[in-house]
């Protein structure tokens, strides 16, 4: 399960946003699902088009730990998951038809 919390443009507010996103995930999902990702873009880009739209990121931080893992380097920690992200889509494109059934 991927989790999408938007409007969190100041990076100090991840602190109290992703806990309470993962507190009211786990309060209605009562166990029953497992957390893959917390992602805050991908909601907005989604809400803004009806288009199709793939899902493919690089993941920069563990949950809740935003200020260790990227907060000191937010450059270089950004990078490698878009890097990743890259390698990742690089690989699905070609392989998508067949994925899709198509």
């Amino acid at each position: 399960m991927a989790l999408g919390n938007v409007n969190i443009s100041n990076y100090d507010d991840y602190a109290w946003a992703d806990i309470e996103l993962v507190a009211e995930f786990e309060r209605v999902a009562q166990g029953k699902a497992r957390i893959g990702s917390l992602e805050t873009t991908h909601g907005v880009i989604r809400e803004s088009s009806n288009a199709p739209f793939l899902y493919v990121s690089g993941i920069a931080n563990q949950v809740g730990d935003f200020d260790c893992d990227v907060g000191p380097r937010v450059y270089s920690q950004n990078f490698v998951a878009a890097h990743n992200a890259g390698v990742a889509t690089a690989w699905l494109l070609p392989r998508l038809p067949e994925i899709l059934g198509a």
